[in-house]
């Protein structure tokens, strides 16, 4: 049998194995460490590059909001404006996005009030224009427009999505408006195919702007055609309590709410001069042999046989219908359609859509344009890069996407429509005109 000999360690070797473990613990300890203290340093740079990366892009952003009119009664209205109180954190401006995304930080704002009596008319237009920055007469209401025109020359454009800066500036170097954002373009129509609201940083100055311009544009013999999109309807009806669809307010606006402790939407609501207009809007308006709506005309919407005027009228209740149940069979249809995919204001058919899997044939199109007697529809809602002709000329994408951070860059993909003699032509955010062909 072989001899085994059993080797035992004595406490010295012990000691030496132990220092050796400690000194490669303490390497160890020394790298993780290391590690650790550049992982921090590299964390809060990323986090302070972050920052002043928002910094830099929010900083052109005009934080404050408003005015905002609301009526206490016939004869008197109360005029809100939010100003923005910049924090002592100097980090806290680019805050704002993070307050709007998960509604955690507080963005403080002072609410200026001024109230005004109607029957007191000496100086109510002047204030109007002087102190608060809007042409606003509050002796005349909001009128309801046709359904049907002529005109010599047409412009459109849809999903500004509170981009003003894009909105004003294609709209002055295409010379529609004056450089004081006056209407300059005579007896023309401009179209504004929904969504205006929502997304970007200005919404409240476009749609005084708008409201302006159509006063002007109607004493010129022009008109400005305000479209609702999907994005007005939900604003509307969540106004009123009414709707729990997701929006994507703009960067400030849910800061605001949150502020003035209630939800950003029910600055417009019936009480205020801005919801009141808004729903006056019509979804749907026929110019020459075009046909103009936010996203489309779907089979199920032609199933109806709505005439214009009476999709505009059902979309106009449909802002602030209280209950389906409230309304007969036919017209509890009609709403829910509106509420949905199939209706004018989300259907996207003509962009091949396949989330719905929809059989989608020329033939909607064809059956559209019989319907309503028109040549071409024309819609927005389907984000595109450039505007384009789509099922053999018969739909025109306008569409744009705009940057939602408002800032203007060198930017050609910002274009509208322009309709003359009959001819489509592409004119972008320079003045620069093209043709528009197949």
């Amino acid at each position: 049998m072989p001899n085994l000999t059993l080797t035992l360690i004595d406490q010295n070797d012990w000691e030496r194995i132990v220092k050796k473990l400690l000194k490669i613990l303490g390497i160890l300890f020394k790298v993780i460490g290391i590690f650790v203290v550049l992982a921090f340093i590299a964390f809060w740079s990323i986090r302070i590059t972050i920052w002043n990366s928002n910094i830099k892009a929010y900083h052109t952003i005009d934080l404050d909001d408003g005015p905002h009119v609301f009526w206490l009664n016939d004869s008197t209205i109360n005029v809100a404006s939010f100003k923005y109180i910049p924090a002592e954190n100097p980090f806290a401006l680019s805050k704002v996005l993070d307050a709007a995304q998960n509604m955690k930080i507080t963005v403080n704002y002072k609410v200026i009030e001024k109230i005004i009596d109607l029957r007191d008319t000496t100086d109510v237009l002047k204030r109007m224009d002087a102190d608060f920055g809007i042409e606003f007469n509050p002796y005349e209401k909001p009128d309801i427009d046709e359904s049907e025109y002529h005109a010599g020359k047409i412009a459109a454009l849809s999903d500004i999505h509170g981009c003003y800066d894009h909105f004003i500036t294609m709209l002055k170097n295409n010379l529609i408006i004056d450089q004081e954002t006056n209407w300059s373009w005579g007896n023309g129509h401009l179209v504004l195919a929904g969504d205006v609201v929502d997304k970007g940083p200005w919404q409240t100055n476009c749609l005084w702007l708008i409201r302006k311009l159509e006063k002007q544009a109607e004493r010129a013999g022009g008109k400005v055609h305000y479209l609702l999109g999907n994005h007005e309807t939900a604003l509307l009806r969540e106004s009123a309590g009414r709707s729990d669809k997701i929006r994507t307010p703009g960067h400030k606006y849910p800061a605001i709410g949150k502020a003035i402790g209630i939800p950003y939407a029910h600055l417009f609501s019936e009480k205020s001069e801005l919801g009141r207009w808004l729903r006056t809007k019509n979804t749907m308006v026929k110019i020459n042999d075009n046909l103009f709506l936010h996203a489309g005309i779907s089979n199920q919407l032609l199933e109806k046989d709505l005439t214009i005027d009476e999709l505009n009228r059902y979309g106009r209740n449909y802002v602030d219908y209280d209950h389906w149940l409230a309304a007969d069979s036919k017209d509890r249809e009609i709403y829910k359609l509106f509420e949905d995919y199939w209706g004018p204001y989300e259907y996207k058919g003509y962009f091949d859509d396949k989330v719905y899997k929809e059989d989608f044939s020329e033939k909607t199109v064809d059956d559209a344009l019989s319907f309503y007697n028109c040549k071409r529809i024309i819609v927005g809602h389907s984000s595109i890069r450039n505007i384009h002709l789509r099922h053999n000329s018969k739909v025109v994408a306008i569409g744009i996407k705009l940057p939602r951070d408002g800032k203007i860059l060198d930017d050609e993909n910002a274009q509208m429509l322009v309709i003359k003699d009959n001819k489509l032509q592409i004119l972008n955010i320079r003045g620069k005109q093209e043709f528009l062909t197949e």
